[in-house]
């Protein structure tokens, strides 16, 4: 007893140090319990953000990942699979900044470039839909290129290079429309010459009349007085003929088909027989010029609605070309007229000096403008003080 003799003074000390020894279990009680109830805390909260960074990872979801990873750090938690996330995270970072190369290289126009980078994101899971539809608009846009190269060379005469460089986007594309309506325009009609023949042969009666029935445009008539005379050249006549009445048939089914190019070929075949043959001034040859201006007109039309002026004016042009009255190409011409101005007017008010963008300007104003239009003689005259 601490105070012996004295009880009551005894038994209130250790009262008080029961107290004491009841305080200091409840703290350590506590201590234990907020301490476990931290640690479960911090073991679901580092559970938590762990399956959402693998989420973000597996779905390629990069900033989302990183700043999931950024919240991780800023906790300090770490574990094995934290260790391996972080290792596909920083792939994924590598493979994203090698894709803004790949865009990079696109938005600069350097498609070379471009095409070698993209190449390895063609086997990527997450890239491979991107590189392909990118891959794909590359090879559009370059075949654009080759076509507009063709189309200037076209618009300066010179047909063999301008059809050699279509040839060339045909074989890459085999089914462009774009190409096969310009091959349409830009390939020669290639006469078939007559053998020039030493002697003059007489024709005879029925032979004479078979001509002048198939000039009528009586073809049954004519092609019965050929067969009638056993004539080499006679059933040349008639097979040609035939031919003439094939492929105007089925040019007139492609123009209702909409398929231009395909009725400029067939048309095309039906000058070189009629050249042959020689019967110009005929019903099938109204009928061929007739056709021709149509397609023509139409090609432009589609040209013109997709934004290829000067593709537009080079079919308006053939259009009248073959008919000088056909209202639809005479219109397109009219539409485009009014669109040089306002390029013209543009350019004119951008500067005192012609810089490269207004010279831009007036050498589109004056590829789709006729050549006696005031537009396109104004257009010409700016052009002339531009710098190569």
């Amino acid at each position: 007893e601490p105070y012996p003799g004295n009880p009551e003074r005894s038994d209130k000390k250790r009262r008080k140090r029961n107290r004491l020894r009841l305080v200091l279990l409840a703290s350590v009680v506590l201590s234990s319990a907020v301490l476990g109830v931290s640690v479960v805390y911090n073991y679901r909260e580092q559970n938590t953000l762990t399956n959402k960074l693998a989420a973000a990872v597996d779905n390629g979801e990069l900033k989302q990942a990183q700043a999931i990873k950024r919240d991780i750090r800023k906790h300090g938690y770490t574990s094995g699979r934290l260790t391996v996330l972080e290792k596909q995270l920083d792939i994924m970072k590598g493979l994203s900044d090698a894709w803004e190369t790949v865009q990079h290289y696109y938005n600069l126009g350097m498609y070379r470039e471009a095409r070698s980078a993209a190449a390895p994101f063609t086997s990527n899971a997450v890239y491979r839909d991107r590189a392909d539809a990118l891959l794909g608009d590359i090879r559009t846009k370059e075949l654009n290129n080759i076509l507009k190269t063709a189309e200037m060379l076209y618009s300066q005469g010179q047909r063999d290079k301008s059809a050699a460089l279509i040839q060339q986007v045909l074989e890459m594309d085999p089914s462009n429309r774009d190409a096969q309506a310009l091959l349409a325009m830009v390939r020669p009609v290639v006469p078939v010459q007559r053998e020039n023949r030493r002697t003059i042969i007489k024709k005879s009666p029925r032979e004479n009349s078979g001509d002048t029935a198939y000039k009528k445009g009586d073809y049954a008539t004519a092609v019965r007085l050929w067969a009638g005379t056993h004539s080499k050249d006679d059933a040349k006549k008639i097979v040609l003929a035939s031919n003439i009445k094939k492929y105007i048939r089925i040019g007139g089914k492609a123009i209702d088909s909409g398929d231009y190019p395909l009725a400029i070929k067939s048309f095309d075949k039906v000058q070189a027989f009629i050249s042959v043959l020689g019967i110009h001034g005929t019903a099938d040859e109204f009928t061929l010029r007739k056709y021709l201006s149509l397609s023509y007109a139409f090609l432009g039309k589609q040209a013109l609605a997709d934004g290829l002026q000067k593709r537009a004016f080079l079919c308006f042009q053939q259009s009248l070309k073959y008919e000088p009255s056909n209202a639809e190409a005479a219109h397109g011409l009219a539409v485009l007229n009014e669109e040089a101005d306002r390029l013209y007017r543009t350019a004119y008010m951008m500067s005192g000096a012609n810089t490269p963008q207004a010279c831009r300007l007036y050498r589109q104003a004056s590829d789709i403008t006729r050549k006696d239009t005031d537009v396109h003689k104004k257009s010409k005259e700016h052009l002339s003080t531009c710098n190569p």
